[in-house]
């Protein structure tokens, strides 16, 4: 008798585990055993479905006997229940992992271990067939959609229940030499490397060596914002999450090569923000590359190593690397592609050096189902746990919300967590984020409950095929009626460029009839900003042209000493750039409109670098007299210092050639002009606000 209610109490916790591990709970057969002191009894656990209610029957074979199950219950994934009819109250308490229950069986004050396995041969067989059908109606939406985005190539991969069961290349990684995209095809991955920066500061946070809420000025003292506020109180979770107060102001980073991460954390201090912290969801690159600068500074090792250390190589991401140079000598890679009036043309690949942790990944199909694979699980890969459980769900769990409203019921809103963008979407949670880089697209999916995962990349500028790819997926496999996403989304993308093709030929601010103020050849200068960088204004073949961060455009008058860029099919074509003039007539200053949600950014005159040259600077140095007072003139390893009488002395910044400002404090207007007689300097002019003084050389 104790060994039939052992038997009987074990398929009964079979029972309860299936109906928590399946989506959608399984009617048939789990097999298994119990072991009890000086034996092994076989069991099988037989389950049925009517409506919502569950019935079940077990049977011990050497025994001879089956009976009814009773008194299941489920909470999560552990399962109870007990044997109704059998003395000693035999109760089972196990944990279902999968489709395996394990745990133990109490009856009498004894205990015994037991392990259920489910092994429905016509259920498997069902559910095989049943998610070929799922794969094969999604290949053929695939090769569909392909061409109608006119998508030169893409790759897709699907993740289910921890196994990649599709993963395939479609059209071409390189177009022109016909090369076919594969699995191993490599594409940028452009801002789905946010999630890699995230689980990063995650694991440092793991290990005691960041806290997410603390100031990162904790850190980073010298870490500063032109709010005050802000720069004291922001953390790491701000950084992830976008709520710092800047908009995006992405031409201070896009397409630099020539300035550090260093460089661009001292330039935040010089952005001007369009919201007050924590008030408002702004996308913003910069804080990710902060976040990534932090981490250098914490471990000592760039964010390169540290992902390629803690990510890449522990979930054998061979593939996967941050080097432009390299996919461009990789003849395997894709080519990145634009469309021009519906036909493919080949983009430069665009560096992203400084801004790396916000975008610079390059990876394959391979290499990303790994790492949808490690994202859907527990933080556990192999035998080495990357990352606690818990921090793992804490990238999963939105933060911000995401400003704006979207125009289906189906998404009814957005929320950001640390490196994902977080929604409900049709009655289940859909965590995604997409990339776009120039002539790349992607999207890395997950719906963790059902433990779907999805990659999509494309060799495509702005492509809508990984969102279409997305919503068709994820649609097939929660078993939802498919939405004509394609309809909706290529609507919208023709809608967009239509009112921004108008937008940017309207003419109705222009003003008629004008002329610049100056020569062309006086607008010619280098120009620079502290988080911006250089700008370039050259003159060739007698126009204006505009160089920032290897984009050039050129600069075609609008009205006054305004000029707007022409650069079709650039992202700076149609921007306006105003040149200022100063008191003496001189430009000085140029406001350029980079950053749409803020004021134009006002870059500053630089002068030739001919004018710090040593030997042409000593022409100046010597004793002059100004209104019987002594004005010094002397050099200071590069750069000229004035001292008037008992006054404390000014550097002199050359702007041109023979003048001189003074960097004077808050104040404007003041200059010296020397002024030559038979070559060599006879006198200055001193120009103030307030008049014009000669000093003469003694």
């Amino acid at each position: 008798m104790h060994k039939f209610s052992l038997f009987i109490s074990t398929c009964l916790l079979a029972t309860t585990l299936t109906l928590s591990a399946w989506a959608a709970p399984p009617a048939g057969d789990w097999q298994g055993s119990i072991v009890i002191p000086g034996q092994e009894l076989v069991i099988e656990v037989q389950l049925q479905q009517a409506g919502e209610q569950w019935s079940g029957t077990i049977q011990i074979p050497a025994q001879k006997f089956k009976g009814p199950l009773e008194k299941l219950k489920v909470e999560g994934n552990k399962v109870t229940f007990a044997i109704a009819g059998v003395p000693g109250n035999p109760t089972f308490e196990g944990t279902l992992d999968k489709n395996v229950l394990k745990g133990s069986f109490h009856q009498g004050g004894g205990s015994s271990p037991f392990t259920l396995t489910y092994k429905n041969e016509a259920a498997q067989a069902k559910t095989e067939a049943d998610l070929q059908a799922k794969l094969k109606t999604l290949d053929t939406f695939i090769q569909a959609a392909r061409q109608q985005t006119h998508t030169p190539g893409v790759a897709v991969a699907v993740i289910y229940k921890d196994k990649v069961v599709f993963q395939q290349g479609y059209g071409f990684a390189d177009l022109e030499k016909q090369t076919l995209v594969t699995p191993q095809t490599p594409f940028a991955i452009g801002s789905s490397t946010k999630a890699f920066t995230a689980t990063l500061m995650a694991q440092l946070a793991a290990e005691g060596q960041l806290e997410w809420d603390k100031p990162i000025q904790t850190w980073l003292p010298d870490f500063k914002l032109k709010d005050r506020f802000a720069s004291e109180r922001m953390t790491i979770t701000d950084l992830l999450t976008h709520q710092s107060g800047l908009p995006r102001h992405d031409f201070a980073w896009y397409g630099d090569t020539t300035r550090s991460r260093a460089d661009l954390f001292k330039g935040l201090a010089s952005l001007d923000k369009s919201a007050d912290f924590r008030t408002t969801f702004q996308y913003q690159n910069l804080m990710y590359m902060t976040a990534g600068y932090l981490a250098e500074q914490v471990t000592g090792k760039t964010w390169e190593t540290l992902i390629q250390e803690r990510l890449f190589t522990p979930l054998g991401m061979q593939a996967s690397h941050f080097s432009t140079p390299r996919m461009e000598q990789d003849a395997t890679a894709a080519r990145p592609y634009r469309i021009h009036k519906d036909k493919p043309v080949r983009m430069p690949y665009r560096p992203i050096v400084a801004a790396g942790p916000a975008g610079s990944i390059y990876s394959n199909l391979e290499d990303m189902s790994a790492w949808v694979r490690f994202q859907l699980g527990d933080g556990k890969w192999g035998e080495q746990q990357l990352l606690e459980k818990e921090w793992l769900k804490r990238l999963h769990t939105p933060i911000t919300l995401v400003s704006g409203s979207s125009p289906y019921r189906e998404t009814p809103l957005s929320l950001y967590g640390p490196g994902w963008f977080v929604m409900p979407y049709r009655g289940h949670m859909l965590i995604q984020h997409g990339g776009n880089i120039d002539g790349f697209s992607a999207m890395v999916a997950l719906v963790p409950e059902q433990e779907i995962g999805l990659v999509v990349l494309s060799n495509k500028n702005g492509d809508i095929l990984p969102y279409l790819t997305m919503y068709q997926a994820v649609d097939q496999f929660l078993g939802l009626m498919p939405i004509d996403w394609q309809a909706r989304l290529l609507k919208g993308e023709q809608d967009l460029s239509t009112a921004m093709t108008k937008a940017q030929k309207s003419e109705i601010a222009r003003v008629a009839h004008t002329s610049p103020s100056h020569r062309l050849e006086d607008y010619v200068s280098q120009w620079s900003h502290p988080a911006y960088g250089q700008l370039g204004i050259v003159q060739a073949k007698g126009k204006l042209q505009f160089q920032l961060h290897g984009m050039h455009a050129e600069l075609k008058h609008w009205h006054y000493d305004t000029f707007a860029l022409d650069a079709p099919e650039t992202p700076i074509d149609g921007i306006k750039v105003q040149f200022l003039t100063n008191e003496q007539g001189r430009i000085d200053q140029l406001k350029i409109g980079l950053e749409p949600s803020v004021a134009p950014i006002v870059f500053e005159r630089l002068a030739d670098p001919a004018l710090r040259n040593k030997a042409y600077l000593q022409d100046f140095v010597g004793e002059y007299t100004i209104l019987k007072e002594s004005l010094t003139i002397r050099l200071e390893k590069d750069q000229l210092v004035a001292k008037l009488g008992e006054q404390p002395p000014f550097f002199l910044e050359p702007i041109q050639r023979d003048e001189f400002t003074l960097k004077l404090q808050n104040l404007k207007g003041f200059s010296l002009r020397f002024q030559r007689e038979g070559g060599k300097v006879k006198r200055i002019w001193v120009v103030q606000p307030n008049g014009t003084f000669e000093a003469v050389r003694k």
